[in-house]
C-alpha cells in the first residue's frame, strides 16, 4: 500500500467526511509526519496514528489507482489477514480471522455509515456492492473486534467504505476500462460543483460487465464433470449505479449532506442442484435505491452528528425472492473534557423483509415475512492516565434486538508509548454475532422434487428443517496486543497478536462448533528511497473445532493457516509508475469438507502514465503467472477459476 496506508487511519468510522491529505501530499511527507496524522479510533473520534488501541488499517485512494483492481473485493485484498476468495464469476467470500464462506458473519461492513450487513443469511452480498472506485476516498479496517463502538457481527472485523463528498468532487471525471481474460469493461462519469454559495453537488453514473470464470476441476469445488475443466463458464454480472449527492457547507462548524442512489445488477449463474445433483442455468435479477441525510457539527474541543437513512432493494432468482427494507436513525455526541475524551450516542433500526418461493424452489422461509427492531447505545471515554505515554480506553455498546435479551458488549483498551518511537496497546473485548433469519427459519420442501431426507409433518409433509428457531446470540471473547516500532526515519514495524474464545453454550447449527481462534499478523514498511516503497505482511492464523459428541479440540484449516503479501511501489521517472503486487495463500479446506483449495500465489503488475495531471492511462496485467486459480467453493453453485486478464484504463479529469 501507499505510505499513507502504512500508517493507516483507524478503523471503522462512519463519521461525515474530513479534510484529507492530497495522494501527493502524502507522500511528500516524512514518517514521522505520518504518524501524526489524524485517525479516527474504535471509539470513534480522531487521534493520531500512533495512539490507535486497535489493528487498524486504512486503504487510501492512491493505493486503489496504483493497485489497478477493478472490483471492491480485490481491493481488499491488500489488508493484512483479511481472507478475500473468489467463488464464480460473480460472488465472494471474505471474512477477517474466521472461517471463510459467502455468508461468513462475522465481520461488519458499512459504507458512509449505512450498514450492507445482510439480516437474512448474516453476510453480504459483494457482488452488489461496485461502485466507482475512483470516487472512494478511503477504505477503513479494524482487523478485530469493533463490536463496543459498532454492535453485533463486529465479531472479527470492520469494514468501511468511505467515499468522496460532492465538495471533494468538483469537476468531471470520465473512466473507461477494457480488456481481455479476468478484466471487466466499461466506464464511469462523474460531475461536480458549486451551485449555491457553499452549496455543492455531484451526479455520478457507472456501468460495467463483469468477466465469467473458468470450470474449476472437481477436486476443488463443485464441477462434477457438467463442464470440461478450463472452459469458460456463464457465471459475469452486469451492474449499473447512479445517484446523486448534495452538501451544504453552514459556515466553518457544521454540514449538512443529503445522498440519493439506485442500483441494478444483473447476474448469470450455474447452479447445482437436484437429486441426483444436476447443472442449471439461473438468473439472478437485483435492485434497490438508498436515501441518506447526515447533519454534522464541530467545535474546538467536540463533535456531533445525527444521521438518518432509508434502504429498499429486491433480489430474485430461480427459487428465491427478498424485499427488504431498512430505516435506521443514529446520533453521536463527542467532547474533550481534561483527560477525559469522551464519545457517547444511540440509534433505533428497523428491517422488513419479505421472501417467497419462485418456480419449483425447495427453500422457504417460515414465517416468510418477518421484521426485526434493533434498539442501541454507546459511550467511550479514553482516559489520559500519564500525559501522551498512559491511556486508558473503557466503553460498552448495548443493544436490544426485538425476540432476544438485552446484549452489552464491553471493551477495556490499555495505550502505552515507553518512548517517541515505540507504542504497545492490548485488549479485551466481548462480541456477539446475531442469529440470521435463514439461520433460524430456514427449511427445505422436497415434497414432489426428490427423496424424502426430512422429517414428515402432517401439514406440510417431507421436510428438512434447516434452521434453528432456539438459536442464541454467539458470544465472543478476544483478547488482544499490538506494537508499532519505528526503527528508523523509513521502516515501520506493525505487529498485532489475537486470541478469540467462542462460547459452546451459545453456538447454533449456524455457526458451526468454532472452538477458538488466534493468530499474529506483522507488518513491515519500508521507504528506501522517495520514489521506492515496500510494503510486506505475513498473517499465521489457526482454528479449532470441538467435537460435540467428545468434546475433544482439533484444529480444522478452514482459513489459511499462512497468507502473505508484498508491494513494491516505484516512481522511476516524472509522470510514469510502477507497482508489483504478489500474494500468497495457504492451502486450506472448505467447512462442507468436500473440496480442498490447494496453495496459491498470484502476482500482478502494472504500470501508468501521467502525462497531464487531468489525464492518465494505465495498463495492468491479473495474475501474470499463473491460470485457472481456484480461491473457494460454494455447494450450490458451479465453481469458477480466476484467470490470467490484461486490464487497460484511462481517467479523464475535466
Amino acid at each position: 500500500m501507499a505510505v499513507a496506508s502504512l500508517l493507516a487511519t483507524a478503523g471503522a468510522t462512519f463519521a461525515g467526511p474530513t479534510a484529507g491529505l492530497d495522494a501527493h501530499e502524502v507522500r511528500s511527507l516524512d514518517i514521522e509526519d505520518l504518524m501524526e496524522m489524524p485517525i479516527r479510533l474504535a471509539e470513534r473520534h480522531e487521534e493520531p496514528l500512533h495512539r490507535s488501541a486497535a489493528a487498524v488499517t486504512v486503504i487510501t485512494a492512491d493505493d486503489i489507482r496504483r493497485s489497478g483492481h477493478e472490483r471492491l473485493p480485490d481491493v481488499l485484498r491488500m489488508v493484512p489477514g483479511l481472507h478475500v476468495a473468489r467463488i464464480t464469476g460473480n460472488a465472494w467470500a471474505i471474512s477477517s480471522r474466521n472461517a471463510n464462506s459467502r455468508f461468513s458473519g462475522t465481520m461488519l461492513v458499512l459504507r458512509d455509515g449505512r450498514t450492507l450487513f445482510s439480516p437474512l443469511f448474516g453476510g453480504v452480498y459483494w457482488e452488489q456492492q461496485d461502485l466507482i472506485l475512483e470516487d472512494i476516498e478511503r477504505i477503513e479496517i479494524i482487523r478485530g473486534p469493533g463490536a463496543a463502538a459498532w454492535g453485533a457481527n463486529a465479531v472479527t472485523g470492520v469494514i468501511n467504505v468511505v467515499t468522496k463528498n460532492a465538495a471533494q468532487s468538483e469537476g468531471s471525471l470520465l473512466v473507461g476500462r477494457a480488456g481481455v481474460g479476468e478484466a471487466q469493461s466499461g466506464g464511469s462519469l462523474r460531475w461536480g460543483g458549486l451551485v449555491a454559495e457553499d452549496v455543492h453537488v455531484k451526479v455520478w453514473g457507472h456501468a460495467f460487465d463483469a468477466p465469467t470464470g473458468l470450470a474449476s476441476p472437481p477436486s476443488q469445488g463443485s464441477n462434477d464433470d457438467f463442464v470440461a475443466v478450463g472452459d469458460p463458464v456463464e457465471d459475469g454480472s452486469v451492474v449499473v449505479r447512479g445517484g446523486t449527492e448534495l452538501l451544504w457547507e453552514r459556515g466553518a462548524t457544521s454540514d449538512v449532506r443529503v445522498q440519493v442512489e439506485a442500483w441494478n445488477t444483473s447476474i448469470d449463474e450455474q447452479r447445482v442442484s437436484g437429486f441426483p445433483a444436476a447443472l442449471e442455468e439461473a438468473a439472478v435479477e437485483a435492485s434497490g435505491l438508498h436515501a441518506l441525510l447526515r447533519w454534522t457539527w464541530r467545535g474546538d474541543d467536540s463533535e456531533s452528528f445525527v444521521q438518518v437513512y432509508h434502504d429498499r432493494g429486491e433480489r430474485s432468482d430461480a427459487v428465491f425472492r427478498e424485499q427488504r427494507s431498512t430505516t435506521d436513525v443514529e446520533g453521536q455526541v463527542g467532547r474533550r473534557l481534561g483527560r477525559h475524551h469522551l464519545s457517547m450516542g444511540a440509534g433505533w433500526r428497523r428491517s422488513d423483509d419479505d421472501t417467497g418461493v419462485e418456480g419449483d424452489g425447495i427453500f422457504h422461509l417460515g414465517p416468510a415475512s418477518d421484521h426485526e427492531i434493533l434498539l442501541s447505545a454507546f459511550v467511550h471515554d479514553r482516559i489520559a492516565l500519564v500525559s501522551d505515554r498512559l491511556d486508558l480506553i473503557v466503553g460498552s455498546k448495548i443493544e436490544g434486538i426485538e425476540g432476544f435479551e438485552t446484549q452489552l458488549q464491553p471493551t477495556v483498551r490499555l495505550w502505552a508509548a515507553p518512548t517517541e518511537h515505540a507504542s504497545l496497546w492490548f485488549a479485551a473485548t466481548r462480541s456477539i454475532r446475531m442469529p440470521s433469519r435463514a439461520g433460524m427459519d430456514s427449511y427445505l420442501d422436497f415434497n414432489g422434487t426428490g427423496p424424502c431426507m426430512g422429517e414428515v409433518d402432517p401439514d406440510l409433509g417431507c421436510i428438512l428443517r434447516t434452521g434453528n428457531p432456539d438459536s442464541e446470540p454467539l458470544q465472543v471473547i478476544s483478547g488482544e496486543a499490538g506494537m508499532r516500532l519505528r526503527l528508523s526515519t523509513d521502516v515501520l514495524l506493525d505487529v498485532a497478536a489475537f486470541h478469540d474464545d467462542y462460547d459452546q453454550n451459545a453456538i447454533s447449527s449456524e455457526i458451526g462448533s468454532w472452538d477458538r481462534n488466534y493468530g499474529i499478523e506483522t507488518q513491515i514498511h519500508w521507504r528506501p528511497q522517495t520514489n521506492l516503497r515496500l510494503h510486506l505482511w505475513h498473517a499465521w492464523h489457526r482454528q479449532f473445532l470441538q467435537d460435540g459428541d467428545t468434546g475433544r479440540r482439533h484444529e480444522y484449516q478452514y482459513i489459511p493457516r499462512n497468507s502473505a503479501f508484498a508491494r513494491l511501489m516505484w516512481d522511476p521517472v516524472p509522470r510514469w509508475t510502477a507497482d508489483l503486487l504478489t500474494y500468497y495463500v495457504d492451502a486450506f479446506d472448505t467447512p462442507a469438507g468436500s473440496a480442498a483449495i490447494p496453495s496459491h500465489v498470484r502476482v500482478d503488475l502494472g504500470a501508468a502514465w501521467h502525462p497531464d495531471p487531468r489525464w492518465s492511462l494505465s495498463a495492468h496485467v491479473v495474475d501474470l503467472f499463473d491460470d485457472a486459480t481456484v480461491e473457494s467453493f460454494d455447494s450450490q453453485r458451479l465453481n469458477t477459476a480466476r484467470r490470467r486478464g490484461l486490464q487497460l484504463r484511462t481517467v479523464v479529469h475535466f
